[in-house]
């Protein structure tokens, strides 16, 4: 083996991948955005969903979607539309859940509730 052999595995051992050739460069996946922090007022929110949907409804995947749903729009994944549209089916039936929901919604945006329409 010699000297370039070495350094590949030197270069693995960094890295923890092998080195690419120069036709093929490795590319580097890009960064999330800077996700921030809920809120006290948010975190009180999501703790009042957890009880309602996990100890009062049973319903532990119903908390599981609310919860994916929340973390789409905190990555940029999801506009307000869409989370509006996605909690509608997620909150049906839970009037109390939609009421504090809307409170975080900027102006013109809410959440109704289907199981009443």
């Amino acid at each position: 083996m010699g000297s370039s052999g070495s350094l590949k595995r030197v270069h693995e051992e960094i890295q923890g991948s092998p080195m690419a050739s120069s036709s093929r460069r490795r590319v580097e996946p890009a960064l999330p955005p800077e996700v921030k922090a809920p809120t006290d007022e948010e975190a009180r929110y999501i703790a009042a969903a957890e009880r309602e949907f996990v100890m009062f409804a049973g319903k532990p995947e119903k908390y599981e979607e609310f919860d994916a749903v929340l973390g789409e729009f905190r990555r940029g994944r999801l506009g307000v539309a869409s989370v509006v549209e996605r909690m509608e089916l997620v909150l049906q039936g839970h009037p109390y859940l939609i009421r504090g929901f809307n409170k975080f919604l900027p102006s013109g945006y809410f959440v109704r509730d289907l199981y009443y329409y």
